[in-house]
């Protein structure tokens, strides 16, 4: 485990900070063409849970990294579920950050590294 003291730079939006996951066993889920239902491939039409997907770059003295932030950790981070800021506001899409994410942005926090190798 390594760990450090960094600040976060800027978060990648690309493909969004949240992402529309199976309530069961959270992986995304696929949108079901021509209609407004969302698809688990283990479980069928699901009601969509909010999940955090969050890649955002952070530095130190000596370097730059970029880091994904997913599930619990990202919650405690932000200090609120992603289904609630979700339902707090109304953004135009995933890419859109809510206050609460973007004003970390030049914070200094602790990070731990937690690999798991998927070999």
């Amino acid at each position: 485990m390594v760990y450090c003291s960094a600040s976060i730079c800027r978060f990648a939006t690309h493909n969004g900070w949240w992402y529309r996951a199976c309530p069961s066993c959270y992986k995304q889920l696929k949108e079901k063409e021509n209609s407004n239902e969302f698809v688990c491939v283990q479980h069928g039409i699901q009601t969509a849970l909010p999940c955090y997907r969050v890649y955002m770059t952070i530095e130190d003295a000596d370097n730059q990294a970029t880091v994904l932030l997913m599930g619990r950790q990202a919650e405690k981070f932000f200090g609120s579920s992603c289904q609630d800021l979700v339902n707090k506001r109304s953004y135009p899409t995933e890419k859109t950050l809510p206050e609460e994410v973007a004003k970390t942005i030049g914070q200094n926090q602790p990070f731990s590294n937690q690999s798991e190798s998927r070999w």
